[in-house]
C-alpha cells in the first residue's frame, strides 16, 4: 500500500512482529541478572575474605599478646630462682655463682595452654662487658680492656678487612664523650656527620649491642660473630671467674686457666682467691675486706672475706655477679616470640651491720627487655622441642 502526497510516491512503514522485540528485551534482563550476580558473587567472596584475614589477624594478636605475658611470667621463674640462689649463699656466708647452681641448670620446655615457654638463665658477666672499654671513674680507653678484647677478635679472625685495633679505636670513639680521635682509626662526629645519612656518636655507654651496627667498621659478618661473646652492661662490671668463658679467659690471659677450669664446677673460686688468678696486667688497687687473708692467716677474716662480693677492687675480675641474661621463648599456636632480658639482682658487700643496707641485698629488677625477631633469633640456648 503507498500514499500519493503531492505527487510523490511514499512507502509507509513495515510493522515488526511482536515476538522479535520480546527476544531482544529478554536478553537484555538476562545480561543484566548476571552481572548482578557477578558482583553479588564478588562482594561476598570478598567480605568472606576479608572476615578470615581479620580472624587470622586477631587470633595472632592475641597469640602473641598471650606469648608476652607467659615470657613476662618466665622472668618471675627466673627472679625466684636468682632469690633461692642468694638465700642459699647467704646462709652459707659464701657469695659465689657458678654453674653447677639451680639457676644455671637448663630446664626442659614448659607445657602450657596452646604451647610451650623455655627460657635459660646465663651469667651475663660470663661475657666481655663491651662497656668496660671506657674506664668508668676517668672516662679514659682502659688498657686491660683493650688487650682482652683485641685477643677476643683476632681469636674469631675478624674484621675479615682491616684490623682489630681499627675497630677497637672506632668504638672507643664512640663510647668516650670527648670528640678527639683514638689513634689513627677512630671516628668521631666529623666522620659520621659527613655521611648521606648523618648522625652522630653514641658519646655513652651501649645500651643495646645493636648499636656497634652503627659504627663505621662493623659490617653484619663482624656483628654476627661477635654478639654471643659480649654484652652491653654498666662500666666496671667485672668478670666473673666461675662462669666465665674458656677464651675470655684466655683472651684475659688469666692465670692457672686449667686449674681454674677444672676446679670451678665443683669447687667454686671465693671472693679471697680471685687474686691469684688475676692476670699480670690487671690493677689490684685497693683491697677490699678480707683479700688479704692468705698472708694473715686469720680465719675471721677469711671467713668475711668469702661473703665479699669482688675480692681485689677494681681488678676486672669476680666470684659472683650481679646481672644475668634469661633468653626465652614462647610457642602459642603458630606464633613464636623470643625474648631476652637483663636482671640485677644487688650483691651484698660483706658482712654489714646496716639494716638499711642488707635489706637491699640480693634486690631484683628487670633494667632490660627486649623482643628478637623469630626470623633473626640466633640463640642456640633457647631450642624447639624435639616433639615439634
Amino acid at each position: 500500500m503507498t500514499l500519493v502526497r503531492f505527487g510523490s510516491i511514499m512507502p509507509l512503514p513495515s510493522r515488526q512482529l511482536p515476538g522479535k522485540s520480546l527476544a531482544k528485551q529478554q536478553g537484555t534482563v538476562l545480561v543484566t541478572v548476571l552481572m548482578m550476580f557477578a558482583i553479588a558473587a564478588f562482594m561476598a567472596a570478598e567480605m568472606g575474605y576479608r572476615q578470615k584475614y581479620d580472624v587470622r589477624r586477631t587470633s595472632a594478636m592475641l597469640m602473641t599478646e598471650q606469648a608476652r605475658e607467659y615470657l613476662t611470667g618466665a622472668e618471675q621463674v627466673a627472679k625466684l630462682a636468682l632469690i633461692e640462689d642468694f638465700k642459699s649463699d647467704r646462709k652459707n656466708n659464701a657469695y659465689v655463682d657458678s654453674l653447677n647452681e639451680i639457676w644455671a641448670t637448663r630446664q626442659p620446655p614448659f607445657p602450657v595452654d596452646g604451647g610451650y615457654i623455655q627460657g635459660q638463665l646465663i651469667d651475663a658477666q660470663s661475657l666481655f662487658n663491651i662497656n668496660n672499654l671506657i674506664l668508668p671513674d676517668t672516662g679514659k680507653p682502659s688498657p686491660t680492656a683493650k688487650t682482652i678484647f683485641i685477643n677476643i677478635m683476632n681469636g674469631l679472625d675478624i674484621p675479615k678487612e682491616g684490623s682489630a685495633e681499627a675497630v677497637y679505636e672506632k668504638i672507643v670513639d664512640w663510647l668516650d664523650t670527648d670528640q678527639n680521635e683514638t689513634g689513627t682509626d677512630g671516628r668521631e662526629d666529623s666522620y659520621y656527620m659527613g655521611l648521606k645519612r648523618p648522625y652522630r656518636t653514641g658519646g655513652q655507654p651501649l645500651a643495646d649491642l645493636s648499636e656497634l651496627r652503627a659504627i663505621d667498621g662493623i659490617d653484619r659478618d663482624t656483628f654476627e660473630k661477635l654478639a654471643p661473646h659480649i654484652v652491653a652492661l654498666p662500666p666496671g662490671t667485672p668478670i666473673n671467674l666461675n662462669t666465665a668463658e674458656s677464651e675470655l679467659l684466655s683472651a684475659a690471659q688469666v692465670k692457672n686457666i686449667d686449674q681454674l677450669l677444672s676446679r670451678r664446677n665443683k669447687n667454686p673460686v671465693k671472693a679471697n682467691e680471685v687474686a691469684q688468678y688475676l692476670p699480670k696486667s690487671a690493677p689490684t688497687g685497693d683491697t677490699t675486706e678480707g683479700s688479704d687473708s692468705e698472708d694473715t692467716g686469720d680465719t675471721n677474716t677469711q671467713r668475711n672475706a668469702s661473703s665479699v662480693g669482688t675480692a681485689v677492687k677494681d681488678s676486672g675480675f669476680s666470684a659472683n655477679s650481679e646481672y644475668f641474661e634469661l633468653r626465652a621463648a614462647a610457642k602459642i599456636g603458630e606464633r613464636t616470640l623470643y625474648s631476652r632480658a637483663i636482671v640485677y639482682r644487688k650483691a651484698t658487700q660483706g658482712a654489714s651491720d646496716d639494716a638499711a643496707s642488707r635489706a637491699n641485698d640480693g634486690r631484683l629488677q628487670v633494667i632490660y627487655r627486649a623482643f628478637v625477631d623469630p626470623l633473626q633469633q640466633p640463640d642456640p640456648v633457647v631450642a624447639t622441642p624435639a616433639s615439634e
